[in-house]
């Protein structure tokens, strides 16, 4: 898995608990989750992340 993948997989969290309270529906908050997981992965190759540096991809995930 690479390093992109892990950060992907340790913000789900986070992204689902925002999800919620926006949307105050779970399964809504969980396909918004899925929605934003699934263009932040067909971007991953058009953006330049640092993978040293977190806060790129939390900021872009909570404005997608």
């Amino acid at each position: 898995m690479s390093q992109f993948h892990r950060l992907i997989e340790q913000q789900i969290p986070r992204l689902r608990r925002y999800a919620r309270a926006l949307t105050r529906n779970r399964e809504r908050a969980d396909d918004l989750v899925q929605d934003t997981l699934a263009r932040a992965l067909i971007t991953s190759g058009a953006i330049a992340l640092d993978i040293r540096c977190e806060a790129p991809f939390q900021l872009g995930c909570f404005h997608i």
